[in-house]
């Protein structure tokens, strides 16, 4: 029994050591952390609208709709088109056939190309920064289901280019063509210009 005794009195003793080293939490411990929130930070992610096809007076614009470039491959890319007698960083080439309606009789695409307006991100254009044209000549045509005389403009299809600040971002390009009738045809396309 005395064993027993012994026993006891050692446990007792361990067990006031261990309660002597274990930290109570009658304070609040205090943490300080050292973190750089930015490390953490969502980029910012651009989701381009989607992008409708081409309508029947566009057959080509340049940037490409839904399309990403870097400032780099950009500017390359312009530089490429550099060739042209005249470029900047937007253009497009102009079908006339959907364009012309009975009665018009334009001599030059130079008298049709006021009636067209050009916006890019808010910044909206008269007149472009340059134009080529074809050496075609005026073509008159008669509709054969309504007898209806049409003429194509010489210089018919032409290229219109205008400039833009090369700025990262999204950047929206509307065309606005107004017909004889008054009615207005246009198309919007969007593109990325990253760092």
């Amino acid at each position: 029994m005395r064993n027993w005794f012994i026993i006891l009195a050692l446990a007792s003793v361990i067990m006031v050591l261990l309660s002597a080293c274990t930290p109570t939490l009658a304070e609040p411990l205090e943490v300080t952390r050292f973190v750089d929130e930015s490390a953490y930070s969502t980029p910012t992610r651009i989701v381009l609208p989607t992008q409708m096809s081409l309508p029947d007076f566009l057959y080509y614009v340049f940037p490409e709709p839904g399309k990403t470039y870097s400032l780099d491959e950009f500017a390359e890319l312009i530089e490429n088109f550099g060739t042209l007698p005249v470029s900047g960083e937007v253009f497009f080439d102009v079908r006339m056939e959907s364009l012309v309606e009975e009665g018009d009789d334009f001599d030059s695409v130079d008298d049709f190309v006021p009636r067209v307006s050009v916006k890019i991100d808010d910044h909206l254009f008269s007149e472009p920064h340059g134009m080529t044209r074809t050496d075609a000549s005026p073509i008159t045509f008669v509709d054969p289901d309504t007898g209806g005389v049409f003429q194509i403009p010489g210089g018919a299809p032409f290229s219109l280019y205008y400039t833009m600040a090369r700025e990262p971002g999204l950047h929206t390009v509307e065309v606005a063509i107004r017909k004889t009738s008054g009615e207005v045809v246009s198309y919007a396309w969007s593109f990325l210009l990253t760092e």
